[in-house]
């Protein structure tokens, strides 16, 4: 009978360590899970920022690209005008262009 008695101590301590070792993991599990939480907040706040970054450099990139393209094309008209204003200057009376070393109008004699 002292046999079964001891068998049976040893049976119920090993069965108070699992308990007891359930719970641990059981803690340690809802620990987990909330760190991981979390995180998951974190790393979906960081995401929404990101899209709201990528949809702020898309649109400064559009801006961007029609300034551009408007500034292309002041540029285009300035050289179109420019070339214009050399074929009048070559097509003007030479007594009424400007003199070179003064900018002033001369009549010459």
């Amino acid at each position: 009978m002292a046999q079964f008695l001891d068998r049976y101590r040893i049976i119920e301590a090993q069965k108070e360590d699992s308990v007891t070792f359930i719970k641990d993991l059981l803690v340690y599990i809802d620990k987990l899970e909330n760190d991981l939480r979390g995180e998951n907040q974190r790393l979906l706040k960081e995401l929404e920022d990101a899209h709201l970054d990528l949809d702020d450099a898309r649109r400064s990139r559009r801006e961007m690209q029609q300034q551009l393209t408007a500034t292309s094309q002041q540029l285009g008209q300035y050289n179109t005008d420019n070339e214009s204003l050399k074929v009048l200057q070559l097509t003007l009376p030479l007594w009424s262009r400007p003199l070179a070393h003064n900018n002033r109008t001369e009549i010459p004699t």
